[in-house]
């Protein structure tokens, strides 16, 4: 796939995706439910994870995602999106969240809790990708020509000799009035 021409800042530029290629790294993508324990304590532990038991059984029966995290998750971030995380790479969550994530074959549900220290994590795994590309570019600046410059000067000098000629018949006729 070829982009361009077009013009950026004071260049043409043609862009063109060179290759693509499978990397060990992926990009990935999932929405959550955090439950929290309000205590580090055994029974505070067992609570929020009741909890979250309950709220992943629903989501298996069908229940809407979105309108679970809405209603339930711990995670200020991305509640008002649904749980949405959008796509991060690897090392951008915590370890126990990203092997789960990485762990799947396909998107969904995944079907058990995910503890981190944050809490517990019910998730919908939305996209993985470990695709790479290589992009090329050809850019060529945009530099006016030693005629063109030579032209601006000579058009700027007359514009600039024509309006003092007009300001001194301007001050001539306002006296002869």
């Amino acid at each position: 796939m070829v982009l361009g021409p077009f013009i950026d800042n004071a260049s043409y530029k043609v862009v063109k995706v060179s290759n693509i290629g499978t990397d060990t790294a992926y990009q990935m993508k999932a929405s959550h439910i955090l439950i929290t324990w309000t205590a580090n304590t055994t029974r505070s532990k067992k609570v929020a994870k009741e909890k979250a038991d309950k709220i992943l059984a629903d989501l298996k029966k069908g229940a809407s995602f979105p309108a679970k995290a809405l209603e339930f998750s711990e995670d200020p971030g991305s509640k008002s999106r649904g749980g949405d995380l959008g796509w991060f790479g690897p090392r951008r969550m915590v370890a126990e969240f990203e092997k789960a994530v990485k762990a799947t074959t396909k998107n969904g549900l995944i079907d058990h809790l995910v503890e981190t220290s944050y809490g517990y994590h019910i998730i919908n795994v939305t996209g993985k990708d470990n695709k790479f590309y290589t992009i090329s570019t050809i850019e060529r600046s945009i530099d006016a020509s030693q005629e063109t410059q030579d032209e601006a000067y000579r058009a700027a000098d007359m514009f600039a000799s024509d309006l003092s000629v007009w300001k001194s018949s301007k001050k001539e006729r306002k006296h002869k009035t």
